[in-house]
């Protein structure tokens, strides 16, 4: 394949990825704002300590492959596809064991509801909130406050909103899923093969350059050497450049000769 080509692929691929990264970055630096905005305000910590690490790793992981991208560096791209993969396998082995262990979530969840109520009691109160319910199992069951059920009205305990909530938007969330680890697994794809590119064009230029200077060298002496020998048609700056030389170096012997 012809280096022009080549390189006009990579090019593209490289903006193609930068461009991706760049609205990765974007949507990252939002999450963190918003998170940033709400560590002050009367919102639960947990919630706005969530979004600043979610934002924040979103913003780093695409700084380093928009960076690795836009200036060729295999070592950033390499790391992005590192950090791209190990996320993409720890979410497969989080929806595997959850699928397996489903008997066993409803415990989890009851000591995750111990654990907030004496960590953080304003993101249960906002879980009741949003799911119109109270209490974990039952609106008797650590209801917060206890009186939850009378003010809000509800008669639902936050298990059996969630498992609802789930129920009802089954197909949405899986799409969601679905579509998230594809677009992790083509991001992953992409920067392997643009790495690769990058690592060719980069071999085959140092290639170039040596093979370039050990000719220059070779013509260097041979003008040198010029008048001391006569002329001939084998000389090695007048001569024929061989074809397995014409893609890689410049044909020396296109050079046109004066006329004497």
């Amino acid at each position: 394949m012809d280096d022009r080509v080549m390189y006009k692929r990579s090019q593209a691929l490289r903006e193609y990825v930068g461009s991706f990264q760049l609205c990765v970055m974007f949507i990252g630096l939002a999450i963190t704002s918003i998170g940033a905005y709400l560590i002050n305000s009367t919102t639960s910590k947990t919630i706005s300590i969530a979004l600043l690490v979610l934002g924040g790793i979103i913003t780093l992981t695409s700084f380093i492959g928009y960076f690795g991208a836009q200036l060729e560096n295999t070592g950033f791209l390499n790391t992005y596809s590192s950090i791209t993969a190990i996320a993409l396998i720890v979410e497969l082995i989080a929806m595997g064991l959850a699928y397996t262990h489903q008997l066993q979530i409803g415990i989890y969840g009851s000591k995750s509801w111990d654990f907030f109520q004496q960590q953080d009691s304003k993101f249960l109160i906002e879980l009741e909130h949003s799911l119109k319910c109270c209490g974990y199992e039952s609106i008797k069951d650590r209801a917060i406050p206890k009186t939850c059920a009378a003010a809000s009205n509800v008669d639902m305990g936050c298990k059996q909103a969630v498992i609802n909530y789930a129920q009802q938007w089954h197909q949405y969330i899986t799409i969601a899923i679905l579509c998230l680890l594809a677009i992790q697994l083509i991001a992953l794809t992409v920067s392997v093969v643009l790495s690769f590119i990058i690592d060719r064009e980069t071999r085959e230029e140092e290639t170039y350059m040596a093979l370039l200077s050990s000719q220059n060298n070779n013509h260097h002496h041979s003008w040198l050497n010029h008048g001391e020998s006569s002329y001939s048609p084998s000389n090695g700056y007048f001569g024929r450049t061989t074809r397995s030389s014409q893609r890689s170096i410049p044909r020396y012997g296109s050079t046109p000769s004066t006329k004497l």
